[in-house]
């Protein structure tokens, strides 16, 4: 089974439908090429040579570059803030929490937070990744009721899994 194409001005609800049934969708024409220039261009300066990586989640061959959304002013407004992606973060991730407030038990919406920001070139010849979830740091067990992050991947160039793209299971999630 492979992920489901949408166009990227598809009714919201249409979009929110996919991710819960599959737990991820691919929007076709989500940034311009343009767009992917500008960033590519404004990131430039960060990239760093080849890295020694300890451990193996990495494949060696791997050049990263962190916080790329403080770096890239195209990442952040196009990319980050883009209307599709905050409204799918808004409807899928806002929670309501009850929390003491003095004597009182108040109600408390919680809205979703950017965490993460990273670029990914992987090399030639490198291994791939073991199938895992980003999630490992969140303290959570799964199934979970609610989703509490949700991943956004945009490729510079086209990913085929000959090349190493991103493995993704539909319907893992659940």
């Amino acid at each position: 089974m492979a992920l489901r194409h949408l166009p990227t001005n598809s009714p919201i609800e249409d979009i929110l439908s996919v991710l819960e049934e599959d737990g991820g969708l691919i929007l076709k024409n989500f940034i311009s090429i343009l767009t992917l220039q500008t960033i590519a261009t404004e990131l430039k300066p960060f990239e760093q040579p080849d890295q020694v990586w300890k451990g193996n989640f990495f494949p060696e061959a791997t050049k990263r570059i962190c916080g790329t959304v403080g770096k890239s002013k195209t990442l952040a407004s196009q990319v980050l803030l883009h209307p599709v992606y905050q409204e799918v973060c808004l409807r899928t991730l806002t929670m309501t929490k009850k929390s003491r407030y003095g004597e009182a038990l108040r109600e408390f919406k919680c809205y979703p937070v950017g965490n993460a920001s990273t670029t990914f070139d992987i090399g030639p010849g490198a291994d791939a990744q073991q199938l895992h979830r980003d999630d490992g740091v969140h303290h959570l067990s799964h199934p979970n009721k609610q989703p509490h992050m949700i991943g956004l991947l945009v490729a510079e160039t086209r990913t085929t899994a000959e090349n190493g793209a991103t493995v993704v299971i539909p319907r893992s999630h659940k």
